[in-house]
Formats: C-alpha cells, structure tokens, sequence
C-alpha cells in the first residue's frame, strides 16, 4: 500500500488517498468528501425538491453508483414527431458529457481543510456541478481548457487506474464535442466565485429563452471541438481565479 502511496509508513497510517480509495467511512475524517445531488422541479432552489442523493463511501463504490446513476437517471430521450412515417430521438443530456464533468468535479475536489461537498443539482433546464476548488496551478484562463495541472495528483492516478478518467487534459474538450453534437448549448463555466468551480450545462430539450435563474457574473463559455474561450472576465478576478480541470 505504501508503494501505491496509501499508506504512510513515517506515520504508521494511511494517506488521505488511502482513506478515499479504501476506507470504510472516509467521511468521518474527511466530512465533505461526497456528493450532494438534488433535482428541483423548476429552474431555481425554490422550487420543490423532487429527488434528493448522496454519494458516499470510499471511491470504488461512490464512483461507480455515480456513474450507474447518470448512465440510466440522468439521460432519458424522448420520441420527437418529423414525420408520420419518422420521429427522432430528442436527448435532454449525453450522459457521457455529464459523466465526465462529474468525475473531474471528483478528481479536482479540494479535499485539503474544507468541509463543502460537491454540488450536483438538476433543475428543469439545466444541470448545475459546483465543485469547491477553483483556478490552480499553471492553468489559468488564458490557456484553460488547454493546460493541465493537478491539485491531486494520487487521486487523478487512481481514478485513471480504474478507469474514469484520463490524463491527457482532453476531458473539456471532449465534454464540448458530445454537447455539441447532441445540440446542447456549449458548457459554461462560471467564476464568480474563487473558492469553486461552478459548470452549467443546458438541456437539450428545454431551450428557451428569458429568465432562467443562473447566475449573471463572469464566466468562460468553451465553444467547439477546438476549445476556443469566448466570454467575458473582470480584470480584478484574474489574480484570483486559478482553475485545477481536467
């Protein structure tokens, strides 16, 4: 175990990787190493909360009911009329593309002193993963989504190691591409607030305009297969926003 850097032999114990990967109940020493799912019944926290989950346990379970859960909860299609001979599939998210934020949102977590878990809420038109953490490293946004760096580097090795993620700081892109061919508008990543890192997603299926109740502060809009940044940033939050994705 030591020499997969689960076990600390200068402390006799195990690491916080170890606990993550391993442990019985990693969230007695680790409180907020979970995450929190809602599903609202309208497009704010106002409305009535129509299914509620956490996420919990050591990573090899926790991942793997996450990742059952969005395949066959999240995604659903539905028969959209063309024709009286033909109807197309409509699909509200590619469940592929949601998979993939949720795992970074797991990888990139800031597990060091902090107590919030990751948010991951559904409203009616859109879904919403806030992970606490922000900008880190050498990625910055001006080379986001094209620089990778990693706040937890054993946790990243395990989550390859299994099988949920790569290394190869391709995970934004390709999230881009899936929602872009399922016709998704392109992910938005708000940063407003330094501490997180907040990603909107907008189903497919309910796209209309007016009010919608998200936030309305700076944030990076990744468009295409090329990762190109569009948006708007307030110049005093550059010092400020240092941003660990994958």
């Amino acid at each position: 175990m030591a020499s997969l850097r689960l076990f600390d032999t200068r402390y006799n114990c195990p690491t916080y990787a170890g606990l993550l990967l391993l442990g019985i109940d990693p969230q007695y020493f680790i409180p907020g190493a979970y995450i929190q799912y809602v599903k609202f019944a309208g497009k704010n926290r106002a409305t009535k909360a129509l299914k509620e989950n956490r996420f919990k346990g050591n990573l090899i379970s926790m991942l793997k009911e996450l990742e059952y859960f969005i395949k066959y909860s999240i995604e659903y299609n539905r028969p959209e009329f063309v024709s009286v001979l033909r109807e197309e599939p409509r699909i509200n998210y590619p469940w592929e593309a949601i998979r993939e934020l949720a795992m970074n949102a797991v990888m990139h977590w800031a597990y060091n002193g902090n107590n919030s878990p990751i948010k991951f809420y559904e409203y009616s038109d859109r879904i919403e993963i806030d992970n606490p953490g922000n900008l880190y490293g050498k990625v910055n946004l001006e080379n986001f989504p094209n620089e990778t760096d990693y706040r937890n580097p054993n946790i990243a090795e395990i989550m390859l190691n299994l099988g949920y993620v790569n290394r190869f700081g391709s995970g934004v892109n390709t999230v881009s591409t899936l929602l872009e061919e399922n016709g998704n508008p392109p992910a938005q990543f708000l940063l407003s607030d330094y501490t997180t890192f907040k990603v909107v997603v907008e189903n497919a299926d309910v796209i209309e305009s007016g009010s919608d109740g998200t936030e309305k502060t700076p944030h990076v809009i990744v468009n295409g297969t090329n990762g190109t940044i569009t948006g708007t940033i307030r110049n005093e939050m550059m010092s400020k926003l240092w941003c660990l994705y994958k």
